[in-house]
C-alpha cells in the first residue's frame, strides 16, 4: 500500500504529524506501507518549515513542489500538474 501525504501549510503539518510518526514507529506497518511525503511549499519559509518537520518529527519530504507566492487558484493548478507528473 502506498500513502501519499501532501502538506504545505502549518495546520497541515500539525494534522499529519501524528500519522507520519505512527507509520515510522510501526515496523510491521513499514513493510506493508510506503509513505510518500510531498511538500507543496505554498507557505514556505525554510526556517519555519524545517522547524515544523523537526518538532513534529516528520521525515524530510520526498518531493518539494515549490509553488508558493501565487494566488490560491494558481497554486492549486500547479499542485495538480506537479503531483500528477510524479505519478
Amino acid at each position: 500500500m502506498k500513502i501519499t501525504t501532501i502538506l504545505g501549510t502549518r495546520p497541515q503539518f500539525i494534522k499529519v504529524g501524528s500519522i507520519c510518526l505512527e507509520i515510522s514507529r510501526q515496523p510491521d506497518i513499514q513493510v506493508n506501507i510506503k509513505e510518500v511525503i510531498i511538500h507543496t511549499e505554498q507557505n514556505y519559509d525554510s526556517n519555519m518549515s524545517d522547524l515544523f518537520l523537526d518538532e513534529i518529527q516528520i521525515r524530510k519530504p520526498d518531493y518539494f513542489l515549490g509553488i508558493g507566492g501565487n494566488i490560491l487558484s494558481t497554486m492549486a493548478g500547479q499542485m495538480t500538474e506537479k503531483i500528477i507528473s510524479y505519478g
